[in-house]
């Protein structure tokens, strides 16, 4: 395969023979990176709005959600764009906007998918804190501390570009590899830190920090978390194990490397929408807070009559009660309603 090094500072091998041998497999990935990052977009998004709109919601645990789903709206509305945007330069043989079109994509790839990894680990601490502290966890993790970790972590992706642009490609692997394998451990360690303080709660009938009735949402929480986490290193590793070989390997596979460096790449961008779809089917409040969310957007959109709210109020000879509900012509513009309030 006659190949030429191209894009500085990635060494890009551009060839035309590779362009004819993936031409109708470029055209079915370019489709469904189509699909793909309109469905990521909008669930993502629709998950923002969900968590940021119910007060209830805004905790530090839902930040780190948040996160994680900033990173993912980036993937369905920048990545996945610049990326179908280069394959179909690589397909005209523009090379020029293939090569502008790889750097702006690389780097925004490791800016906006490096965090995905930092945050999944500050989602494991989080949930072994939440279950090591009790009712210490809202004094010590508090939304503020979040915030910062949440910037801490976004900064920590610029040095990872960084290294990317400084370090040859095995060198580079091997930092990306080595983070990777400290994250991965941080996990497991939480994890299995976790499980054990479960089972010791579990096993104590006089619990005075968690009670048994908690232990069943913090198991609910912790499998959720672990969920994300399989997921999550299920469609990143195949893709750095390509992109390693294919640092060690010489050109006769050339031809096989590009191929499966652009199926892994489709199941990473995959990974964007898995996230969404697990704390949806995980959890009950978030997805009567997205069903929320979407009905009020549909409302605005379609221009539907507002939610006319009617006071009841009624007394007792030991307090005053006061009643609210929503009345709306449309099930879907509702509101939450608070009934049996104490003025």
């Amino acid at each position: 395969m006659n190949s030429t090094v191209i894009c500085w500072p990635f060494n890009v091998l551009y060839s035309p023979e590779a362009v004819q041998e993936f031409y109708v497999m470029n055209i079915v990935i370019c489709v469904l990176n189509s699909v793909l990052a309109v469905t990521i977009t909008f669930a993502n998004s629709s998950l923002l709005l969900a968590i940021l709109g119910t007060p209830s919601l805004r905790t530090p645990s839902y930040l780190l959600v948040c996160s994680l789903a900033v990173t993912d709206v980036g993937v369905g509305l920048v990545i996945q764009p610049l990326y179908i945007w280069r394959k179909m330069a690589e397909m005209r043989g523009d090379v020029p906007t293939f090569c502008a079109l790889y750097m702006a994509g690389n780097v925004l790839a490791h800016l906006i998918g490096s965090p995905s990894f930092f945050t999944a680990t500050a989602l494991s601490c989080d949930r072994y804190l939440a279950i090591s502290l009790g009712v210490r966890y809202r004094q010590k993790v508090t939304t503020r501390r979040i915030l910062r970790l949440i910037a801490g972590l976004w900064f920590l992706a610029v040095f990872v570009v960084i290294a990317r642009f400084y370090s040859r490609k095995p060198k580079y692997m091997s930092i990306a590899a080595a983070l990777l394998f400290v994250c991965l451990l941080i996990i497991m360690v939480c994890y299995v830190k976790a499980m054990r303080l479960l089972r010791s709660h579990s096993r104590s009938s006089l619990s005075r920090d968690i009670r048994k009735s908690k232990l069943i949402k913090y198991k609910h929480s912790l499998f959720t978390m672990l969920l994300v986490v399989i997921c999550l290193f299920c469609c990143y590793l195949p893709f750095v194990f390509v992109h390693i070989v294919g640092s060690v390997s010489s050109k006769e596979h050339a031809l096989e490397l590009k191929r499966a460096r652009e199926l892994t790449t489709t199941v990473l961008f995959g990974n964007s929408l898995v996230n969404p779809l697990i704390y949806l089917m995980r959890s009950k409040e978030l997805r009567q807070a997205f069903r929320r969310s979407l009905g009020r957007l549909f409302c605005r959109v379609l221009r539907l009559p507002a939610v006319h709210v009617e006071r009841v109020s009624e007394y007792s000879t030991d307090a005053k009660f006061t009643t609210f509900k929503a009345v709306t012509r449309n099930k879907l513009c509702r509101t939450e309603t608070q009934e049996d309030m104490y003025l």
